[in-house]
């Protein structure tokens, strides 16, 4: 008998740590920035478990906020450890000449659209006309992901990742939030890295 409740608790005392330890799942809202962007879009590059819990944080104004003149939103979401940071700017006039742009760096295209990627962030430069006399107008917005800066690798699995989110988070922005474009007229799958790299 004395072996027996020994035994019980030695299991009641393991299985007291394991609930203590065990990792704790990360929930990550239905909308996050503002509830501008689905939060299945960030998901698969922050974690499922472990602390601490997910956060969001805002800065410069409210994400999502558009104006005709000039417009900006800057959103990081963190979980675990790691973060996904989401900005844009659009001033009224700017062009962004790809030549200009994506000189002496690692260039990337997305249909006709352009930018470049550095440090773990795609850059890109988005055609956003907001009526027929701004006609040329572009977003500026870039999708940084902390996953992605330690890749060693382009082709890796995180940065393949990080080009599919900063597709999804284009699309929302010009048709949803500034609805200067139709989902039709922009390209389909993920920012993809230029061919033609010096």
């Amino acid at each position: 008998m004395i072996g027996a409740a020994a035994s019980l608790a030695v299991a009641s005392i393991a299985g007291g740590i394991y609930l203590f330890t065990a990792p704790q799942k990360i929930q990550i809202p239905e909308k996050v920035c503002s509830e501008k962007l689905a939060g299945a879009q960030v998901e698969k590059l922050l974690p499922s478990e472990g602390e601490p819990q997910f956060t969001e944080e805002t800065y410069g104004g409210n994400f999502g906020w558009v104006d005709y003149t000039i417009s900006k939103g800057n959103c990081t979401l963190s979980a675990g450890q790691e973060t996904v940071n989401v900005w844009y700017l659009y001033r009224h006039g700017d062009t962004y000449p790809q030549e200009e742009v994506q000189e002496d760096r690692r260039r990337v295209e997305w249909g006709e659209e352009y930018g470049y990627y550095e440090d773990g962030a795609f850059f890109m430069f988005v055609g956003c006309p907001r009526s027929t006399h701004d006609d040329q107008g572009k977003l500026q917005l870039a999708v940084r992901s902390s996953r992605a800066e330690r890749s060693q690798s382009d082709a890796g699995k995180d940065i393949s990742e990080l080009a599919s989110l900063t597709a999804s988070v284009t699309r929302t922005l010009v048709t949803d939030m500034f609805k200067c474009r139709s989902a039709e007229s922009l390209p389909e799958g993920p920012v993809e890295f230029s061919g033609d790299q010096p």
